[in-house]
């Protein structure tokens, strides 16, 4: 679990050196290093599910027979009752969650303002001209 805490700590992290949309070649190689990210987190987030998903197992087995008979037809009550049990398991379960949503998002607007940016470089090449 550390190491997954520690991954989404790192892009927490990273995210916010990106360099300014002038500064093209620092963009592409911000742009590769993002990809490198993501790519890392399916891994992570595969190991984060797998976690997860044992830690719910465990609980539900280990769960007293007044409780289970509570929670048993309700996935949203069993899902409580998980994170209620492992709230710092949750936690990093849900940052990682997070930063999947982080780096999309920001790889969709990174190349968004990079293709601006260029497409504005280009007009304004040709109108100096």
């Amino acid at each position: 679990m550390m190491e997954i805490k520690a991954f989404c700590d790192e892009v927490n992290a990273w995210i916010s050196t990106a360099p300014s949309a002038e500064m093209l070649d620092e963009c592409d190689e911000y742009l590769r290093q993002l990809s490198a990210y993501y790519s890392r987190y399916t891994i992570i987030s595969g190991m984060n599910e797998s976690i997860y998903s044992y830690l719910m197992m465990s609980c539900i087995r280990d769960m007293p027979e007044e409780e289970y008979k509570r929670v048993k037809h309700s996935s949203t009550l069993t899902d409580f009752y998980v994170k209620g049990k492992y709230p710092k398991a949750t936690a990093i379960f849900e940052q990682c969650r997070a930063v999947k949503q982080l780096l999309l998002v920001t790889s969709e607007l990174y190349r968004t303002l990079l293709s601006s940016f260029r497409q504005e470089r280009i007009l304004v090449g040709h109108i100096t001209t």
